[in-house]
Formats: structure tokens, sequence, C-alpha cells
């Protein structure tokens, strides 16, 4: 179904996102500098049991073809950004815009990773080769891991030679944030609670000029300052073996 707006905004100004003005054409709204492609949004129930709609975002071709809000390609075929929980309106008039609840999924991070503007902290590749490795380390300490899933990262972290224990810096990576933009960032999480998004982007060699890759990930931040990693292990985990080996190519090539 097309996108609830007051629930969309709520999404999108929490995290700093431009969106075009629905009223201008395709034409007007490339013309806005990093601006989100509100027209290929859309609320998708991913089941009936969930009691929650997703946030996908799909091709234009795809968008126009959606026909109901469980229609699978556009579950399949899209980017899923977020799940909201399916809340009724109370007669005080209290509704998810004015009380926005939501968990981000880990194929939409990097999207949103590209136009986020407010609780994103982009930081330079061996700071989030360290985030990653402590990220990796306390995730292995969560029981939310299923017990194999630890053991399969744990031999794909050995048979790729990544010793997780050796990446990681005694202060963790929130804490010893050198930019000041960074760090102004962060106070501001800390001071209003709630998700958060990391990335980092690293040049391609013997590419096009300013081709980069881009990692991301997200987590989120209680009222008493407790930090968790929302994005799954084994994606985390997966990201901190390229990015180690993309380091070590780099260290060697200089």
């Amino acid at each position: 179904v097309p996108p609830n707006e007051s629930i969309l905004e709520s999404f999108f100004n929490f995290f700093g996102i431009v969106v075009a003005n629905k009223k201008e054409g395709p034409e007007e709204e490339l013309s806005i500098p990093c601006s989100f492609p509100l027209q290929n949004t859309r609320f998708i129930c991913r089941s009936t049991k969930a009691k929650e709609h997703t946030i996908v975002v799909v091709s234009e071709a795809l968008s126009k073809l959606a026909i109901s809000e469980s229609w699978s390609p556009v579950r399949e075929l899209g980017i899923t950004l977020a799940a909201i929980p399916i809340i009724e309106p109370s007669s005080d008039g209290d509704s998810l815009a004015n009380n926005p609840q939501f968990r981000l999924l880990d194929e939409g991070i990097p999207l949103l990773s590209l136009y986020a503007t407010r609780r994103h902290l982009r930081l330079p590749p061996a700071s989030f080769r360290n985030a990653l490795a402590q990220s990796v380390r306390r995730l292995l300490l969560d029981s939310s891991s299923s017990p194999a899933e630890m053991e399969r990262v744990k031999a794909t972290l050995r048979r790729a030679f990544v010793e997780v224990n050796s990446l990681c810096e005694k202060k963790m990576w929130y804490d010893s944030l050198d930019d000041s933009m960074m760090s102004s960032t962060w106070e501001l999480c800390k001071a209003s609670p709630g998700y958060f998004i990391v990335s980092c982007e690293c040049s391609i060699p013997d590419s096009d000029e300013g081709s980069m890759g881009r990692f991301a990930f997200c987590g989120c931040i209680d009222a008493q300052g407790n930090v968790a990693v929302k994005t799954s292990l084994r994606v985390v985990a997966a990201m901190l073996m390229i990015l180690h080996k993309y380091l070590g190519l780099v260290t060697n090539s200089n």
C-alpha cells in the first residue's frame, strides 16, 4: 500500500533523511541532493501473526505494479528498511506518528546510510574494523544468537585467520571517537535513546575515480547509556572479514 506519510515522516526525520516533495516530478526530485526515493516506498504486511508493516523500497516499475499490502514480489525484490508494529489509534488520538516504534532490518542499513544525516556515525575503515571486532566479540557472548550460528561464525573466522580479540582496542569504539563531529553526533544519540547507524566507505583500487565500497551496521542505545548491536552476528562477522582483508591489501600496496 502507499506509505502512510505521518509514519514515514517520523521515521525519516529520526535519521535526518531528506525526502523530495511529493508534488515534485522525477526531474525535480533528482535535482534535490541526497533525496530519498519516497515515490518508490511501500508499506508491506509481512504476516498477520507478526502484526507489523515493513517499509520497503522497490524499483519504479515494481512500485507501479504493487497491488496489495502483502504482494510477495514487493517483499522479495525490494529492500526492506524497517519493521513497524501495527498500532490501532486510541481515543486520545495517540498513534505511531506520535509514538514511533520500529526496528531496523539488516538488508536496509547500507541504503539508509546513504541518506541519513542524523544518528549516523561515519568512521574511517580502521576505526570501523575495531567497531566490528568489538561488536562480534559482544555478539558471541549474546544469548540472542543460536549456539549453532555462533559456532559457524567462529569456524569461519578461524578459516579466514581473523583473530577478533587482537583487532579490538581497549576502549569501546564509541568512547574513542577522534572526529569532533562524530563525537557530537554520539552525544546526541546518548541524549535521545534509540537506533543509530555506523558506516564507513572504502575506496576501490583500479576503478573509476570516486568509486567507493560501503559497509554499515546498526545499534541501539537506551536511556541508561547501554549500547546493543542490532545487526545480526553473521552479517557483522562477514563485514569484519572483508574489511580486514581490504585493510591488509591496502597496507601491503603502500
